[in-house]
Formats: structure tokens, C-alpha cells, sequence
């Protein structure tokens, strides 16, 4: 998959030749993330962690001639899975993991103006991005609980690339749609795939 999408990343700025309008624009894009976890030493993490995120990115971006670039601030905000709950006479262990993500997004593509309404867009990011992983454990015995946890925080940089499709609804308003998937992972994972909807506004 990551050799088709930079294929079509590579042909698509050899082809077409209408010029989209030059100008900054703004937008929101909700995506919805779908990760694929390492195994470490023996340990499957799609096991340990949620691998589902809903992600919120809200971009600022420039067209110059077909190219466009864009900066974006995203918050992929945290997800939970259950591990265990185990319950011996009045006691109930309860064992959770929990995902942050959020950080910055920085791209550029080429867009390829097919007529007045409809475009296509390829694209690549370099995103830096901020991540807490939560282990913990709680132990109830009625209206009381006891809650121990472990957290790891770090920063990592990951690169993905793409395919978008966009929709002028008129001069200033448009909508699209989009897929891509990393070329360069972040730590503990092999592969991160997005899938998410577009709205942007020219200024």
C-alpha cells in the first residue's frame, strides 16, 4: 500500500494542467485513525492498547499555482481499552490502558483541477506528535477504590502520504474526502492509516 500511494503521489504532479486559484484558505478535517501496533518481544500491543482514534485537525494552507501547503494543529484526544476485571468476594480488580495523541501537522500536495468544482489532491505530511501511554489498575471494595498507574510520555515524528478528493461548493466554500497511510512510522507501530472528511473556507 505505501509503495502504490507514493506511486500515485510521483504521477499525479505529471499530470493535468488546469492552475488552481492562488490564495490562503482554512479548514477542519475530522479523521478517523486506524493503528497498527508493534510486537515487543513477544507482546502484541493491538492487545494492550486501543487502536481506533477520532481526530480533530484544524489547518491553515496557501495555493500557489496547483501546489498547496498546509500547517495544522491535530488532537486525536485519548482512547481507553479494558483489559481485565476481576472480581474475588467484595473485590473488583479493574485493569485499563489509555492512548493521548496530539501535536502538529505540516504538508504539501499538488492539486489538479479537473474543472471548476472537482479536484484531486495528493499529498504528504510530516506530523510532530506528542503521546501518553496509561497503564492502570483500580481496586473497589463497595463505594471505596484504590487506583495505581504507570505513564510514559514521549515526542516522535511521523511522515505519511496520500490521496484526496475535493469539491467546490463555491467560490469560497468546498468539501473532500481523503486516505493516506504512513511512510514513516512513530515509535511501537508499524503502520498508522487515515480516512477523513474535509471542510475549508478561502479567505
Amino acid at each position: 500500500m505505501k509503495k502504490i500511494m507514493l506511486t500515485i503521489l510521483a504521477f499525479s504532479v505529471l499530470s493535468f494542467n488546469a492552475v488552481a486559484e492562488d490564495g490562503f484558505y482554512g479548514g477542519v478535517k475530522y479523521s478517523k485513525l486506524k493503528v497498527d501496533y508493534s510486537t515487543i518481544d513477544g507482546l502484541d500491543l493491538n492487545e494492550v492498547y486501543e487502536s481506533d482514534f477520532n481526530a480533530i485537525d484544524y489547518h491553515i494552507g496557501y495555493n500557489t499555482g496547483n501546489w498547496f501547503y498546509e500547517a495544522a494543529y491535530l488532537d486525536a484526544g485519548d482512547e481507553s481499552k479494558n483489559l481485565a476485571n476481576i472480581t474475588s468476594g467484595i473485590y473488583t480488580l479493574t485493569i485499563d490502558t489509555k492512548i493521548e495523541i496530539d501535536g502538529f501537522r505540516f504538508g504539501t500536495g499538488y492539486n489538479h483541477q479537473f474543472n471548476d468544482k472537482f479536484s484531486i489532491r495528493p499529498f504528504a505530511n510530516i506530523y510532530k506528535l506528542d503521546t501518553t501511554a496509561t497503564v492502570s489498575g483500580t481496586i473497589t471494595n463497595g463505594t471505596d477504590a484504590l487506583t495505581a498507574s504507570i505513564q510514559q510520555s514521549g515526542s516522535d515524528t511521523m511522515m505519511d502520504a496520500g490521496v484526496g478528493f475535493q469539491y467546490n461548493v463555491n467560490e469560497r466554500f468546498s468539501v473532500g474526502a481523503s486516505y493516506s497511510t504512513t511512510i514513516d512510522e512513530i515509535e511501537d507501530t508499524d503502520e498508522i492509516e487515515t480516512t477523513a472528511i474535509t471542510a475549508s473556507y478561502k479567505f
